[in-house]
């Protein structure tokens, strides 16, 4: 009896440095586990941040000037193949400007009294961002280039964590029963507690490119000499963590 409570706790102090929660219970015959893993995909879709700041002598003029790029900036996005709900609107306001560099002469600290800045969040595929962002800036979008990389198939990916996560788990458990002397039995209980990502708040591919799952044709952007970014996604991860109970015989 004395030498299976120190087989019990070599084999707890063996896997300690893995950072898992683990409980072995000898009543019940059977071995718990905590394990977490992780699984990962290349983003196949992109949040891309456009905007300006423009300035001016007054509200009224920089108003004017700033209503010019943006209708400037849509109507290229539009005629590059983005519609409307992909586009939605981050910020936009007219301030007193009251940041001047210490070199400006008085007559352009008089033409910037006022400043106007207005940006937009734009939903496209990740491959699209690039060209995205180069048709924006070639109408004045001079305030743009944040992207916030998504993932479309965020479930499978968090249903994949999940695989991974029971596949250590059984392997943690393989070896405890290992070094107990009994032989692993089948598992009887799992729970998945993956996170909840933010990703599941994502429009579906049908909804952004198109209708009934087909992709909207786009045509070729309008001839800019301003050379698209090199632009690469991030790759997006979910965690999963798993609670498994195997029994042992």
């Amino acid at each position: 009896m004395h030498a299976m409570k120190l087989a019990v706790l070599l084999c707890v102090m063996a896997f300690s440095c893995t950072a898992q929660n683990l409980q072995i219970t000898k009543e019940n015959k059977s071995i718990v586990v905590n394990a977490s893993d992780e699984a990962s995909a290349v983003a196949d879709q992109a949040e891309v941040s456009i905007g300006f700041q423009c300035y001016g002598a007054d509200a009224k003029s920089v108003a004017i000037d700033g209503g010019h790029i943006s209708q400037s900036i849509i109507t290229a996005l539009h005629q590059y193949g983005i519609k409307d709900e992909q586009i939605s609107s981050n910020e936009q306001e007219i301030d007193a400007n009251t940041e001047f560099p210490h070199n400006m002469t008085a007559s352009e600290i008089a033409a910037r009294q006022f400043k106007l800045t207005q940006s937009w969040h734009v939903q496209v595929l990740a491959s699209d961002a690039a060209e995205l962002l180069r048709v924006a800036v070639s109408q004045g979008a001079n305030h743009s280039g944040q992207i916030e990389w998504q993932y479309s198939q965020t479930k499978l990916l968090q249903a994949q964590a999940a695989t991974n996560a029971l596949a250590k788990a059984r392997v943690i458990a393989a070896q405890m029963a290992e070094g107990m002397h009994v032989r692993l039995g089948a598992l009887i209980y799992a729970s998945n507690q993956a996170p909840t990502a933010e990703g599941d708040q994502l429009l579906a591919p049908s909804r952004i490119f198109g209708v009934k799952g087909k992709d909207v044709v786009m045509p070729p952007p309008p001839p800019v000499p301003v050379p698209a970014l090199v632009v690469r996604p991030q790759k997006i991860k979910e965690t999963a963590t798993v609670y498994a109970v195997f029994a042992i015989e």
